[in-house]
């Protein structure tokens, strides 16, 4: 219990600022978990101790709480099928930003159609086209939502472009690690000593991302 004390420690709600306590407060604890300092199992502070640490009513504290399961939900129901997607029932969730925006629309077109194989006959394109699209388009959406509510560190906020531009380095650098002239000298110039560090790995069995800021990202390759 302590150790979760003095975290919060480190973190106070901007009073002056524009954004809702319980907003503050959410994002900070969203950003615990993704950088692994709250784990799964771990005990959650009192209500009363939250309250002390950032001088904030129970009111708040309990309004956090009660987003954080409801996003909790939202974010089951979008990632837990990469082909299919749903909000029903948490569509208050969805920032006005996504709703308003082009990813949204496009999905809502989508949706028109009972199935792919009528998609693909509405708009003279194969089975597989169509399936490519409703990919893409449900990717992008389920990306733009985990960045509205505060995401940063999971593949699933890459939108499609940038998923296949991960999985396409990737292979190319298994490639290069197995291969010889022009490929270890690519891995050169990405670092010098990268070859020798990588030697002998077959695969990537995983792989994770933490965004930077401005688009970009820190790939992390797992289980090589």
């Amino acid at each position: 219990m302590q150790n979760l004390i003095s975290l919060t420690k480190k973190f106070s709600i901007n009073k002056s600022s524009r954004l809702p306590y319980y907003y503050q407060l959410k994002q900070y604890i969203i950003g615990e978990i993704e950088r692994g300092n709250w784990k799964p199992g771990q005990q959650i502070l009192p209500e009363i101790k939250i309250c002390e640490v950032f001088d904030i009513s129970r009111t708040v504290v309990r309004q956090t709480y009660q987003e954080l399961v409801n996003e909790a939900s939202l974010i089951n129901q979008i990632t837990s099928n990469e082909e299919e997607f749903s909000f029903s029932g948490h569509e208050k969730l969805i920032p006005e930003s996504v709703l308003r925006g082009g990813n949204y629309a496009s999905y809502l077109k989508l949706k028109q159609f009972d199935n792919r194989g009528d998609y693909a006959k509405a708009k003279h394109i194969s089975y597989e086209a169509a399936k490519s699209v409703s990919k893409k388009t449900i990717r992008n959406l389920k990306a733009e939502i985990l960045l509205a509510l505060g995401w940063q560190a999971s593949p699933d906020i890459l939108d499609y472009r940038q998923y296949k531009s991960i999985q396409s380095f990737i292979r190319k650098l298994l490639a290069a690690i197995n291969g010889t002239g022009k490929g270890l000298a690519d891995l050169r110039k990405l670092h010098p000593a990268l070859p020798e560090a990588l030697e002998g790995y077959k695969s990537v069995d995983d792989w994770g991302i933490t965004m930077l800021g401005g688009r970009r990202f820190r790939l992390y390759l797992m289980h090589l």
